[in-house]
């Protein structure tokens, strides 16, 4: 086998879906297309053997189903490097089943339904993604950035400034005292009603996202590349679309492409979240290693802090979620309400940006962030801080930087 040739397998027991699914695959020379009439657990032990002479394995399952589950999780170890497994179902999937497909080593989760040209576009994205991640595995580089998201427990909270200056300064972070490489990092604004991260930059809406939203086709690693901004700090933006668009505009398939395709050329993806919670939210929590709850001590932000943590924990069992107190000062001493805060959360309050009403005013009025144009200030020490705290724990790829 060429390292060029494309190898997909196919496990359905549904004679017309394997059609199906044989109809939508790119037709090509380099795409060689294989398929086997039987669930992932009715393969035994011929399935690892088979999976790990692909490159895309497309399989119905049942995430109801333990047997099926854990079958799915040992063809996952047995997987090649690289390989993509579309794990297609009947009906609509709530975040919890998704999430349990997703823990066993699915990494795209589609309903039967799926029309061929979307399949099809769903297919190409996944061959491309698994060149790239083989290509990036025998270079020594690591498969993906990382992406943070940004969330906010109440509008107005401050969560477009935290993760404006977030990325800001994750840019900046030295990546050791002898290298001194700059970090590639990409802002994402996914607030699709009222995201204004590009006015915080001082950026127009060249209205990419926009076209990506109202486009059938999947972005590749060329067209994102074309829509993304950049910045005169460093940092690629992409901006929320100018006109209001509605929330479920955006597809999970369209959300989770793009950003497995920013994850391939960048550091840290940095994505501003809206308040709403949509369908698409769920591939975005798959790919996240962090998220941040932008959020303040009042009793109604601790509450919605709850909510939002169960929330997100259901969608993704493992990620590591940080609390953000934005516009306090962090105190000497923890008061009788913060210890009941924190208890009622089950965490700590991991970082606290002082308030600093002057300083924030005059960073978006020039379209700065705080951390470029005060960078002794309080604030920009704070953010510094969030960002040594997430390289620490998120080390940088070893991409090349362009």
């Amino acid at each position: 086998m060429t390292q060029d040739i494309r190898h997909i397998l196919v496990l359905t027991q549904n004679s017309t879906l394997s059609e199906s699914i044989r109809g939508a695959v790119p037709t090509s020379e380099l795409t060689k297309i294989s398929s086997e009439s039987s669930t992932v657990s009715g393969m035994n032990g011929k399935a690892a053997e088979l999976a790990f002479g692909h490159d895309l394995i497309i399989f119905e399952a049942d995430p109801n189903d333990e047997a099926e589950l854990n079958a799915i999780s040992e063809l996952s170890n047995g997987r090649r490097a690289g390989a993509v497994f579309i794990a297609l179902t009947d009906g609509d999937v709530s975040f919890a089943k998704a999430r349990r497909l997703h823990s066993a080593g699915v990494d795209d989760v589609l309903p039967t339904s799926i029309s061929p040209e979307e399949l099809t576009a769903v297919i190409q994205s996944s061959l491309t993604a698994t060149r790239r991640k083989q290509t990036q595995a025998t270079e020594g580089s690591s498969n993906y950035g990382s992406v943070i998201a940004i969330a906010q427990a109440r509008g107005g909270i401050g969560s477009t400034t935290v993760a404006v200056n977030l990325a800001r300064a994750l840019q900046r972070q030295r990546l050791s005292f002898r290298r001194n490489r700059t970090h590639r990092v990409a802002l994402v604004d996914l607030d699709l009603q009222f995201g204004n991260a590009n006015v915080f930059m001082d950026i127009e809406d060249n209205g990419g996202f926009l076209k990506l939203i109202e486009s059938s086709d999947m972005p590749d690693a060329k067209y994102m590349h074309s829509i993304m901004q950049k910045h005169r700090s460093g940092v690629d933006v992409l901006s929320a679309p100018l006109p209001i668009a509605p929330l479920n505009a955006l597809r999970s398939d369209a959300a989770g492409t793009m950003l497995d395709v920013l994850r391939a050329e960048y550091d840290y993806v940095v994505v501003d979240l809206p308040r709403a919670m949509v369908d698409w939210l769920e591939p975005v929590l798959a790919r996240a290693a962090r998220l941040a709850i932008v959020t303040d001590t009042s009793v109604p932000c601790i509450r919605q802090s709850k909510r939002m943590l169960d929330f997100y924990r259901e969608a993704n069992v493992g990620l590591q979620v940080d609390l953000i107190v934005n516009r306090e000062k962090k105190p000497m001493l923890r008061s009788q309400h913060l210890k009941e805060a924190e208890a009622a959360l089950e965490t700590r309050f991991a970082h606290w940006i002082p308030d600093n009403p002057r300083i924030a005013r005059k960073a978006v009025d020039l379209g700065r962030p705080i951390t470029d144009l005060f960078p002794r200030s309080d604030i920009s020490k704070a953010f510094k801080n969030m960002a040594a705290s997430t390289f620490a724990a998120l080390p940088a790829t070893t991409m090349t930087a362009r």
